[in-house]
C-alpha cells in the first residue's frame, strides 16, 4: 500500500511538474522544429546562391581575359548580389587585373580597395593589399604604397610583401633598407609564390646603385 501511495505521490509530483512547465518545453519543442525546418530550408538555398555566383564568377573571368569590358563590370555587378559567397570579392580582384590590364590603375585601386575593406577572407585582403600598394608604386606613389604594405608580413605571402616592400623602398631611394627586404624575401621563399631570379636580379641591382648622396653629387 505504502508503494502505491509512493507512486501516485510521484504521479502527482509530475502532473504538478508538466503544469508548471509544460508551455516551456512545448515552447522549446517549437523552436526546435522552426530550427530544423529553417536548416532544410537555407541549405539548398545557400547550394542555389553558390552555384549561380559560380557561374557567374566563370563568365567574368572569361570576358575579362577577352577582353570583353562592359560584360565583364555587368558581370561584376550582379556578383555584388552574392556577397555572402566568396566569389563577390574574388571577382572585384579579377576586375582589377584588367583595368590594369587595360593601364587604368585608379579603377583597379578602387576594386581592390573594396576587397580591403569588405572581404571576410583574411587571404583575399593580404592578396588584396599587396596588389594596391603595387597599383600605387605603379602610379609613382611610393609614400602611399609603403603606408598600404604596412610592415606586417602575413604568414605564406611574407616573401611576396618582402619584395614588395623592397622595390617601395628601392623607389625611395632608401636602398640599405631595400636590400634588407630582398634578402628576406629571399630567405623565406616559396618557389611557387616568387620568381627567385628575379628576386636575385633586384638585390644585385639594389647592392650596385650608388648611394643617393653619390647620385645626387654626379648629377650636380
Amino acid at each position: 500500500m505504502d508503494e502505491y501511495l509512493s507512486e501516485k505521490e510521484q504521479i502527482e509530483r509530475l502532473r504538478q511538474w508538466l503544469a508548471e512547465n509544460g508551455r516551456s518545453i512545448a515552447t522549446g519543442l517549437l523552436l526546435g522544429l522552426a530550427a530544423v525546418a529553417a536548416l532544410w530550408w537555407w541549405r539548398p538555398y545557400r547550394d542555389h546562391q553558390l552555384a549561380e555566383a559560380s557561374g557567374a564568377y566563370a563568365e567574368l573571368v572569361d570576358a575579362a581575359d577577352a577582353g570583353r569590358r562592359d560584360k565583364a563590370i555587368e558581370l561584376a555587378k550582379k556578383l555584388d548580389d552574392y556577397w555572402r559567397t566568396p566569389y563577390g570579392m574574388q571577382g572585384a580582384l579579377v576586375l582589377a587585373r584588367m583595368y590594369m590590364d587595360t593601364d587604368e590603375p585608379e579603377p583597379a585601386a578602387e576594386q581592390l580597395q573594396k576587397v580591403v575593406n569588405e572581404a571576410h577572407d583574411d587571404e583575399l585582403v593580404q592578396i588584396a593589399r599587396l596588389r594596391l600598394a603595387r597599383v600605387r608604386l605603379y602610379q609613382q606613389q611610393a609614400d602611399e604604397a609603403l603606408k598600404i604594405i604596412g610592415t606586417d608580413n602575413p604568414g605564406k605571402f611574407a616573401p611576396l610583401y618582402h619584395e614588395a616592400r623592397g622595390d617601395i623602398l628601392y623607389a625611395l631611394k632608401r636602398n640599405d633598407e631595400a636590400r634588407a627586404e630582398y634578402e628576406q624575401a629571399l630567405a623565406t621563399l616559396d618557389p611557387a609564390l616568387a620568381d627567385r631570379t628575379l628576386l636575385e636580379m633586384k638585390l644585385n641591382d639594389v647592392a650596385a646603385a650608388p648611394p643617393p648622396d653619390a647620385a645626387a653629387d654626379a648629377g650636380s
